[in-house]
């Protein structure tokens, strides 16, 4: 038999080249199926019903039936890139209270086979979601169940639009408005300012993120009734990173901080909107330190710190508290329900004050050992140079 020439090396490199194929696949799924042991051993989070988080990204919802593996709208995969995907929570119902490895497993599975390039991305943030809201099985068909793909959208930005309009509402007639006359359900500012009427050179922080905006029309209304007073130094505002992805936010270094030097309402008015425009918080803790920290940096002459604060969500960066100098006078907005001690913490390790709607604590830190103070519907009580929680009043 002759055998042509090239024929044996053409066909041996074709034949390395199936067995290399062939190699690289098996590899690929051991690597797949190594992810998936992985995710399922990911500590689980409970919530009470799951909410789309699309305040930082896009989200792509892969819905299965309850107790089912199978993608309902399996063909919506296509419409994401993989290179942009951030993050994926498999959602289902905590009911009946039994493991779900099996069907778990099998879920990830089901995803895998639709698209398997999802589980070779290395820096997507997985997670496993139980609901708990459900005590029988009607009530836990009637929530969500699947997967939410989270994905970067360079042409989405979130909105807080509300917000902005509720501003702009206020101060769209600034010069010839009676702000005198405004009023607001919670009040909390607005009376913290009135009552210490004695506070001069200030260092005003404020947090511009979501939820925040009837507390910093009350702040604007009393700058706008005292701007010939000359109060306020150093205006620093702070919405929590511009946006940055909540994986990107650094302690310290988080972003979204804004500062003025000026007596001018109207450029006050234009720091605000340039800061809510530019973000909106994005999870539930915010940069406060990091925002008290660059304002005494820029205003070292500074008297007192007043951090208009939102009671209602986390400090970011407690672990920085040591660094702050000044005494910071802390106005607690939405602390009808009870105190965030976080912010307790801040005021009295600083020597500063909290401020509710009816109530100012001061000098915090010379309370004496034993000491019991009471702010809205919950006791305090000093021990050993802390304020700890002790019953509802």
């Amino acid at each position: 038999m002759k055998i042509r020439k090239g024929y044996f090396f053409t066909h041996t490199r074709q034949f390395v080249g199936v067995i290399l194929t062939l190699i690289l696949s098996v590899a690929c799924v051991n690597g797949q199926s190594l992810k998936i042991e992985q995710i399922l051993k990911t500590p689980l989070k409970t919530v009470g019903t799951y909410q789309f988080d699309q305040r930082n990204y896009s989200a792509l919802a892969l819905s299965m039936n309850y107790g089912s593996t199978s993608i309902n709208n399996y063909t919506d995969i296509k419409k994401i890139k993989i290179e942009q995907i951030k993050r994926i929570d498999l959602v289902y119902t905590g009911y009946p209270a039994t493991s779900f490895n099996d069907l778990t497993e099998k879920r990830l599975q089901a995803l895998m086979r639709l698209n398997p390039a999802i589980f070779s991305k290395k820096d997507v943030e997985w997670n496993l979601v139980v609901q708990n809201n459900c005590q029988d099985e009607n009530s836990a068909k009637f929530l969500y169940h699947g997967f939410v793909i989270y994905y970067l959208d360079p042409t989405k930005k979130p909105s807080n639009s509300a917000d902005i309009d509720f501003i702009k509402e206020r101060f769209k007639n600034s010069e010839n408005n009676d702000f005198s006359k405004f009023s607001f359900k919670d009040s909390t500012v607005f009376m913290t300012f009135k009552r210490n009427s004695n506070w001069n050179n200030l260092l005003i922080v404020a947090d511009l993120t979501g939820s925040m905006s009837p507390y910093i029309a009350q702040l604007l209304i009393w700058y706008k009734l005292n701007t010939n007073k000359d109060v306020v130094r150093q205006w620093v505002f702070f919405n929590d990173g511009d946006y940055r992805p909540n994986e990107e936010k650094k302690i310290g270094n988080t972003g979204g901080i804004y500062d003025l030097k000026t007596a001018a309402f109207e450029k006050v008015l234009d720091l605000t909107y340039e800061t809510m425009i530019n973000g909106n918080g994005g999870d539930a803790a915010e940069n406060v330190v990091e925002a008290i920290l660059k304002g005494i940096a820029l205003c070292p002459d500074c008297e007192d710190v007043v951090l208009i604060a939102d009671n209602l969500s986390p400090v970011r960066d407690m672990e920085l508290i040591d660094k702050i100098t000044k005494p910071v006078k802390v106005i607690l907005c939405g602390s009808q329900t009870g105190i965030n001690m976080q912010f307790l913490k801040i005021a009295s390790q600083s020597g500063g004050s909290v401020h509710t709607i009816e109530t100012d604590i001061d000098d915090l830190l010379n309370k004496k050992e034993g000491e019991e103070i009471r702010l809205g519907n919950q006791s305090f009580k000093v021990e050993d140079g802390k304020l700890v929680l002790m019953k509802g009043i």
